[in-house]
């Protein structure tokens, strides 16, 4: 019995592999950094970054249910930001879990939805800012610094794109941060939104 359920398991493995693509991706990413105070200042600020990102799916189509797949994949993410005289720079890498679905038109064209959570580590956070003759550096992940950031963040990911003639693939979705990079009793730093538009070749 046992041989038995090893060997399908072997074969169903086999199966899934057998209809699995990698898929390469580049493209524009953008973000939105927010800072609330509520000790003695109820109010926000917001700071907007872009830039891109680059790295590749494994695409699998699962057997169970036909366009019903899973898409797994590492990416590294660029962003930068400036406002008044503050410059950021944030470097990430983003490990995405989505299940997806593809519904194929015709030949030629497919429609693919793309859902699921992303963890994303962070490298680097810094930000540079000019008062004066002065320049004041900041590193948010490092222990010294006046609050330091959480390097791990969870958000939630809604995609939907094109695929073209079975090897483009052209999607453009929203992250919803869930977590928050930093959080005290009067203080909260996080990324409510990430938006994306990616193209990608599959293998």
């Amino acid at each position: 019995m046992k041989k038995l359920m090893l060997v399908a398991v072997a074969a169903l493995l086999m199966g899934v592999q057998a209809n699995a693509q990698i898929v390469a991706k580049i493209g524009f990413i953008g973000g939105l950094d927010k800072t609330r105070a509520f000790d003695g200042y109820d109010g926000s600020d917001y700071m907007g970054l872009n830039g891109f990102a680059f790295g590749a799916d494994y695409k699998i189509a699962l057997p169970w249910v036909n366009g019903l797949g899973a898409e797994p994949g590492v990416y590294l993410d660029f962003l930068f930001g400036r406002k008044n005289n503050q410059s950021h720079a944030d470097i990430a890498i983003s490990l995405p879990l989505h299940a997806s679905y593809t519904y194929d038109i015709n030949q030629t064209i497919s429609l693919i939805g793309l859902t699921g959570p992303t963890i994303q580590i962070g490298l680097l956070k810094n930000s540079t800012a000019r008062v004066g003759d002065q320049v004041i550096r900041r590193r948010f992940y490092a222990p010294d610094n006046d609050i330091t950031c959480n390097r791990f963040m969870l958000l939630y990911d809604i995609s939907a794109g094109v695929e073209l003639f079975g090897r483009v693939q052209i999607t453009t979705g929203v992250d919803f941060g869930l977590t928050s990079f930093a959080r005290t009793g009067d203080w909260v730093y996080r990324r409510p939104v990430q938006y994306k538009f990616m193209v990608g070749y599959m293998f």
